[in-house]
């Protein structure tokens, strides 16, 4: 007996000295609030505590989000508005005095069965006061804080005060805040007059506005808020058959539609925050994060006019313009009217996968034959898109010219594994079944996003140095804090003179090759198209350009599935993409800057007779005449060693001229 009282009173005195460290912690966790906080009468007075975007000239962006100023008093909302919120927020929100000790009891224990953690237990009021006055930062400070600006706040406003407050504060995703925004933003009406579904949806969307987002994800959206539904039609808020009716209706969005602007913009910043700063959409927005973007206002602007005038009659179509800046690798404009999504890249996947590890590899050069001939193989027979074939063609007719044979043979000269790990340190990733020839045409499983796209192309501008591309520089905390900074990290994945020679074909691809709608842009570039199609229609139309400094990419597709939908034929990424590329060059003022050509190039001649007959690269001796000499750059590295023989022997003729009755008579001897 005297052992276990001894264990017992070593175990209550273990819990006293934790206890009393707690206290002690908690005391000058409390004190380290600030003193206005301490008070208690001024808890419900930040309404400023905004996510702030700045362009890269740290301008701040006035269109940065729907900034919640307009207030929906308690008051003028209808019961089944503020009852949504409660039913899935907070059940017990007018019984308790701030935190719900027995709903964190039990999230403690659903945390512990699960494994994980699966449901947080903070009551409306605890949202309210991290979202106001705290970071928020999963730390014991910040809960012991939270839990004591909690019970004065209780104890100094009403509950309606605090609801009241908290509804107006709340973030929706989509940059916006407060329910007056969000019912304007989702439901074109104002607070006072949304129906029981409306409300539901809108009281769905806060746990997660990334997740349940109405826009981005509908289906999710639909059966969040049918849960809401069931919650208040259990709670007894609203009857039996109102919930009936209220879930067999649609989501019912009336979003008006409104000239582009920066809100996609936003959007990619707060996912690469979320990223970076491992918080959610909504602990970043509500926080009073700034985030110092690469936005150029002037480029942003003028894209969003030149992208307007562009796809005025692509009624029903995705589309997406980005300009990015070499450099930096920074986003300095970004157009769309789609979130980001993986689409097929077609033949715009050509360079990175087929010809660049060929190129590097020294398996080709700009002037290797390929014999673009028809393939058959046992489930598949490519065609070129035209449906001919010329013979022997140069790799650099092959490249410009966008041919299918010669790339998918390049792909099979290279190796499918080979090719791959080329490309994904180019940025692009594979699925484990993208394991097929047919990859040369850019038929992955998933695809690549146009921000993808971008930074593999601007690797070939920044002489095969590869870095992601960014749309943040840096991001401050609510009190100036830097808490992020962009380090440019890049990695050497192609030497200077393979991306020269990829590059110097590219050139061509924009003057005489599928996107030669740019040669007029006023400004040399590099350019590839690529087209997503069948027979019948076109899914998805590309076209990328760029000279040393910019990067510049446009995107059209059908991201409905609704052939109704689909782009023309004559709707290509020669056409319809390029025509894209071209308006926003002309809008962009960018001077000429080109490449410099590396120590390791040399321009070479080749026997043209050896080219044209036995389709092999010999160079040429000093006797070959000029019309049967081919020049282009080469890789030193992988210069032809072998000479021609057909000129060795070539002596001139002589010749003999004689004056006869009849005039001149010119004779010579032939050597054999």
């Amino acid at each position: 007996m005297k052992l276990i009282y001894k264990f017992l009173m070593f175990i209550f005195i273990v819990f006293l000295l934790v206890c009393a460290v707690l206290s002690i912690y908690s005391i000058i966790c409390i004190k380290q609030l600030n003193k206005s906080l301490l008070k208690g009468d001024s808890l419900l007075l930040n309404f400023d505590k905004k996510l702030c975007f700045y362009d890269d000239e740290n301008t701040i962006l006035t269109n940065s989000f729907s900034n919640g100023k307009e207030i929906a008093t308690l008051n003028s909302l209808p019961n089944h508005v503020k009852y949504a919120f409660i039913s899935i927020e907070d059940k017990n929100f007018y019984k308790h005095h701030g935190i719900n000790l027995k709903r964190i009891l039990k999230s403690i224990f659903d945390n512990i069965t699960s494994g994980y953690a699966k449901s947080g237990a903070s009551t409306i009021s605890q949202q309210l006061i991290k979202n106001l006055h705290l970071s928020s930062s999963k730390t014991l400070k910040r809960k012991i804080q939270e839990a004591y600006l909690t019970k004065k706040l209780e104890k100094n406003y009403s509950k309606d005060e605090i609801l009241e407050t908290y509804l107006n504060v709340i973030y929706f995703g989509n940059n916006t805040y407060g329910i007056e925004s969000a019912s304007k933003k989702y439901f074109n009406c104002e607070a006072k007059n949304l129906n029981i579904e409306q409300a539901a949806t809108l009281a769905g969307i806060i746990k997660s506005p990334s997740l349940y987002s109405p826009t981005d994800n509908p289906s999710a959206c639909l059966k969040r808020r049918n849960l809401v539904l069931s919650e208040m039609e259990k709670d007894g808020f609203i009857l039996k058959d109102e919930y009936v009716n209220a879930i067999s209706t649609p989501l019912n969005l009336n979003i008006q539609k409104t000239v582009l602007d920066n809100s996609f913009y936003y959007k990619e910043c707060i996912k690469s925050a979320e990223n970076i700063l491992g918080l959610t959409e909504q602990e970043i927005a509500l926080s009073g994060y700034k985030i110092y973007t690469y936005l150029n206002t002037k480029t942003q602007n003028d894209a969003i006019l030149s992208t307007k005038f562009s796809t005025n009659s692509l009624n029903g179509k995705s589309y997406c313009s980005i300009i990015l800046d070499n450099n930096t690798l920074g986003v300095k404009a970004y157009v769309t009217n789609t979130a980001q999504t993986k689409r097929q890249p077609g033949s715009l996947i050509k360079p990175i996968l087929c010809y660049a590890p060929a190129l590097e590899e020294g398996i080709l050069s700009p002037l290797t034959p390929i014999d673009d001939i028809p393939l058959n193989f046992p489930d598949w027979s490519p065609q070129n898109v035209d449906g001919s074939f010329e013979g022997y063609i140069s790799t650099r007719k092959a490249l410009y010219n966008s041919k299918n044979i010669p790339a998918i043979k390049t792909l099979l000269y290279v190796g499918i594994e080979k090719a791959k790990n080329y490309a994904q340190k180019m940025g692009l990733t594979f699925d484990v079944s993208d394991n097929h020839l047919a990859l040369a045409l850019g038929a992955m499983r998933y695809g690549i996003t146009p921000i993808e796209v971008s930074a593999s192309y601007a690797c070939f501008s920044n002489m095969g140095e590869y870095q992601n591309a960014h749309f943040i520089r840096k991001i401050e905390d609510y009190a100036g804090r830097v808490v992020f900074e962009e380090q440019h990290e890049k990695e050497k994945v192609l030497s200077d003179e393979t991306s020269f020679l990829v590059n110097d074909i590219l050139h061509e691809c924009s003057t005489i090759g599928t996107a030669k709608k740019l040669r007029d842009c006023g400004v040399k570039l590099c350019a590839k198209t690529g087209t997503v199609g069948n027979e019948q229609t076109n899914t998805d139309a590309w076209c990328v350009s760029y000279n040393k400094n910019l990067t510049i990419l446009c995107w059209v597709g059908n991201t409905t599935g609704k052939h109704e939908n689909d782009l023309y034929l004559s709707q290509n990424g020669g056409t319809i993409g390029a025509e894209m590329c071209l308006s926003l060059w002309k809008n962009n003022n960018e001077k000429n800057s080109w490449f410099k050509k590396p120590d390791g190039i040399s321009l070479v001649c080749v026997d043209k007779l050896d080219y044209d007959e036995k389709h092999i690269l010999t160079l040429a001796c000093s006797k070959t005449p000029k019309e049967y000499v081919l020049i282009d750059y080469f890789n030193q590295k992988f210069v032809p060693t072998q000479k021609s023989t057909n000129f060795d022997d070539f002596t001139a003729p002589i010749i003999n001229l004689f004056l006869t009755n009849d005039g001149y008579l010119l004779t010579f001897d032939e050597h054999k």
